[in-house]
């Protein structure tokens, strides 16, 4: 007797669940009425035009406050399929865990400090913009000259111009041939000039050289490589070309290197370039033995 009573239970609260997953529930965040009523964050079933499938139908019962439902009638628009042929019936420990909730919840927010908001998630209370949490209250942030509200809106930050010095903001002293930097909190160099110690000095360029990308150096022209601070001819041989970035070289394809010059790949019978175009690999079919391609045994 005792196992049919628990078997039939277990398959009543699959069924409860099972109903909770067709119809769905949606949460409604707490918020502040126009005359200062605070309501609580709160569930609501889902609207799916199902009668019976509604907390307010009687003969079922809001899982969330314990409130019994009521209502007898169908609405103006009758369900095109029912989902439930009974009353949704729902475990009252349930009831009781959730009406819980809902009651911790409203605890925590018993009175909004002055200067605060319900935060996004309508469970507790953040600052306005412009003021911070100082324990269980919001203070005005104190903003010192030249500064302004942080992107948060819960501090402060130094205006374009100027940097943070403890509790204040100093104007940045920009030398000769130098801007403010990208964060407008100090300065670089202006291009064609190189930061030392304090100052911005003049890029020395050398013959054949040009500005780097960055303007605060040098570099070689294409066909030219850096030698200590000057910029030599790079001296190409015979079969060969500039490499990718123009300051050496590599051989032509079909040739490798050796030493300072290149010289031909010596390609044996059923053997081919390799991709790199400095060497040689066998034809499909074949495989590598001392220096010569032989046939694979199948």
């Amino acid at each position: 007797m005792q196992i049919s009573s628990i078997f039939t239970l277990i398959i009543a609260l699959t069924a409860t669940f099972t109903v909770f997953a067709r119809g769905g529930n949606v949460s409604v965040r707490g918020y502040i009425k126009k005359d200062g009523t605070y309501v609580q964050p709160h569930m609501r079933s889902n609207p799916d035009n199902n009668f019976y499938n509604n907390w307010s139908t009687k003969g079922n019962i809001n899982p969330y406050t314990g409130e019994l439902g009521k209502k007898t009638t169908y609405s103006s628009t009758p369900p095109s399929y029912p989902l439930l042929t009974e009353p949704l019936r729902v475990p009252i420990n349930s009831i009781e865990s959730e009406v819980g909730n809902v009651s911790n919840t409203s605890s925590q927010i018993k009175q909004l400090p002055k200067n605060a908001k319900l935060n996004y998630l309508g469970n507790h209370w953040e600052c306005e913009r412009g003021f911070h949490q100082a324990n269980d209250q919001c203070i005005a942030v104190q903003i010192p000259l030249n500064a302004k509200l942080n992107y948060f809106g819960n501090g402060w930050e130094c205006e374009r111009g100027f940097r943070q010095s403890n509790d204040q903001c100093i104007a940045v002293k920009i030398p000769l041939n130098a801007k403010l930097n990208y964060f407008g909190s100090s300065w670089e160099c202006e291009r064609g000039f190189r930061q030392s110690n304090d100052q911005c000095i003049s890029v020395q360029i050398p013959l054949n050289a040009k500005l780097n990308y960055f303007g605060n150096g040098w570099e070689c022209e294409r066909g030219f490589r850096q030698s200590n601070d000057q910029c030599i001819s790079v001296q190409i041989p015979l079969n060969a070309k500039l490499n990718y970035f123009g300051n050496g070289w590599e051989c032509e394809r079909g040739f490798r290197q050796s030493n300072e010059q290149c010289i031909a790949v010596q390609i044996p019978l059923n053997a081919k370039l390799n991709y790199f175009g400095n060497g040689w690999e066998c034809e499909y079919g074949y495989r590598h033995l001392d220096n010569k391609c032989i046939r694979k045994q199948p």
